[in-house]
């Protein structure tokens, strides 16, 4: 449910909105992927009556602007001018998933996702001690030539499910690590389950993000009920806006999300909204805040039968979301 704040949040996402129809992480600075697909998206979600058009024109704006710094493999980088890493790829493929037009651009960033692997260590007495996971699981990595990591291995799943191939071998893989990864407790931290035998503490972005990417996969394992009880849990004090935004997306996707949230929401912006680095965190609270938003984020597969009984979502695509 929309409250009050989101139309403020909206003009200060506009305000921050830099050179090339994109945005950086904060005001002035170089355009980025991260923060220019979810700003556009939190702008869809969001939008208000006469403001579909416009907000549809910003999107494919940024868009566009994303094409122009694709690398030859199909890759993007984090920002503008960056030779390396290319984590944020899987944002470019969620918007462009919604927009017409840029079907080359689409399919060139699926095979570069493809190809990206995590770097594995062999099984063994030290590496068990060390990572307390499984090492040689293939996911995605932060970094080239780095081991798998929760997140960007979760953003590539939630990508390639959007693209309708949740089937694919490297999907299911990946969804085999995120379910190895998880905590006894509930939820998941970053990457490593222990270190040197220490069990770490579950955060929640990286639980946010791997519910996001199971229920895309319509995958309804015991580790996402566990996870959304701790959710559940930890949200009622946190309020940054990347955490808590993030939050109430994984536990909107399992309709598991507090009424208390959308107050949760507003008191985040009204505490961090007005700083001049809050572009990400203002995108994602209003995706938060936003009914719609994982029509955006969510499609479901295609060619694979649903574990889960999960809510009719066939999501348009933007021209018609904001017709």
């Amino acid at each position: 449910m929309l409250d009050d704040w989101t139309h403020q949040a909206r003009c200060d996402l506009h305000a921050l909105r830099g050179r090339a129809g994109a945005w950086g992480y904060k005001k002035g600075a170089t355009p980025s992927v991260e923060p220019s697909v979810l700003s556009s998206l939190g702008l869809i979600a969001s939008r208000r009556e006469g403001s579909a058009g416009h907000d549809l024109a910003i999107a494919r704006n940024a868009a566009e602007w994303l094409a122009t710094i694709q690398r030859g493999d199909g890759s993007l980088p984090v920002c503008e001018g960056a030779l390396t890493p290319a984590w944020t790829t899987p944002y470019a493929l969620l918007l462009w998933s919604g927009i017409p037009g840029f079907e080359t651009s689409r399919n060139d960033a699926r095979k570069s996702l493809l190809r990206l692997e995590g770097r594995t260590v062999p099984r063994g007495e030290a590496s068990a001690k060390l990572f307390g996971h499984d090492s040689t699981a293939v996911g995605w990595p932060w970094v080239e030539g780095t081991h798998s990591w929760v997140e960007p291995t979760a953003l590539a799943i939630l990508a390639l499910c959007r693209e309708g191939m949740a089937d694919h071998p490297r999907v299911e893989a990946g969804v085999q690590l995120i379910l190895d990864r998880s905590l006894e407790g509930g939820g998941w931290n970053y990457g490593n389950k222990s270190v040197f035998g220490r069990g770490l503490r579950p955060q929640p972005g990286p639980t946010a993000l791997a519910l996001l990417a199971l229920f895309a996969h319509q995958d309804d394992s015991p580790e996402c009920g566990r996870a959304i009880d701790y959710l559940r849990r930890e949200l009622r004090d946190v309020r940054s806006g990347i955490s808590l935004g993030w939050g109430v997306l994984g536990l909107r996707a399992w309709g598991g999300a507090p009424r208390e949230s959308d107050a949760w929401l507003g008191e985040s912006y009204r505490r961090y909204g007005a700083r001049p680095d809050a572009v990400v965190s203002l995108a994602l609270l209003l995706l938060a805040a936003s009914e719609t938003a994982l029509d955006l984020l969510v499609k479901r597969g295609e060619n694979k039968a649903a574990r889960v009984a999960l809510p009719d979502r066939s999501p348009p695509n933007l021209t018609r979301t904001c017709s």
